[in-house]
């Protein structure tokens, strides 16, 4: 019988990234990529600035298109023209706050439901449990008829991936979900991906600078180096050797490496928990 944990939720196939330019010109960040993401992890992707971290994850996600190259969500292929068809097998939390007016977070969190309802969104008696539950599983029952302008940057953090999990998807991408958060809070987010993982076998895919915390949570480690190439692995592997050098060096300057170094050497004498 097989193990659900072995479920394959991501591949990709000789994926390309990047831009395209003027006509035949197209600007590669990345190439060639053949990752896949199993049922339940927990993978944080890692580089320096310029690297394409955001672009990498966009594409994932089908908001833009690949240079070349296939991705694949539950054997779905991922196309950046399908977009409802998408997104009920993934769903997105990009960075940047929230900016708008006169929406509660039980509203936000039910637009989540989109993907399947008909054009009127109407809500049926499922739709109201997962709505109820993506909400209680991001401590904000209790704040769900507040106000999303009114809210911490923190909680309106929770409040988008409440709606992420209201979509109800196998997979959830997120572009640095911690970036306008202070120390509690980035701490608070990174333990509640942790946990819903666990508890609930979805496959979550977050980009992050915070290495640290990153090595805490991630079940697997995805560093992206500058100029495209992907080095995989577990925390651990990752911190017996001198990738994290490897990959980091490229993106800094020569007057900042010897900081680096440093804290580097703290990671290693502090090993992951898993």
């Amino acid at each position: 019988m097989t193990d659900p944990q072995d479920t394959t939720i991501l591949t990709t196939s000789r994926l390309s990234i990047g831009y395209r330019a003027h006509q035949q010109n197209s600007l590669v960040l990345s190439a060639d990529l053949n990752m896949s993401l199993k049922r339940g992890r927990v993978v944080g992707l890692l580089g320096p600035n310029g690297s394409g971290k955001s672009t990498l994850l966009r594409t994932l996600a089908g908001l833009q298109p690949a240079l070349s190259g296939a991705v694949f969500v539950m054997g779905q292929h991922v196309k950046s023209n399908q977009v409802r068809q998408t997104a009920r097998v993934l769903s997105v939390v990009l960075t940047g706050r929230i900016d708008v007016r006169n929406l509660t977070v039980i509203q936000l969190v039910a637009m989540g439901r989109y993907p399947y309802n008909n054009w009127l969104g109407r809500l049926g008696a499922d739709d109201r449990k997962i709505i109820r539950r993506s909400l209680e599983q991001t401590y904000l029952w209790d704040l769900r008829d507040q106000m999303i302008n009114e809210m911490s940057d923190g909680e309106q953090q929770r409040a988008l991936f409440a709606k992420a999990l209201a979509q109800d998807t196998p997979l959830i991408i997120l572009d640095e979900p911690t970036a306008h958060l202070d120390l509690p809070n980035r701490v608070s987010m990174m333990q509640l991906l942790r946990n819903l993982a666990s508890e609930t076998g979805k496959s979550i895919l977050f980009s992050s600078h915070d290495l640290d915390l990153a090595l805490q949570v991630a079940d697997e480690l995805w560093l992206l180096k500058r100029g495209g190439t992907l080095i995989t692995g577990s925390p651990k592997e990752l911190c017996e050797g001198t990738v994290f050098e490897d990959v980091f060096y490229s993106g800094s300057p020569i007057s900042g490496q010897n900081f680096l170094n440093v804290y580097f050497q703290r990671l290693r004498n502090q090993p992951p928990s898993q």
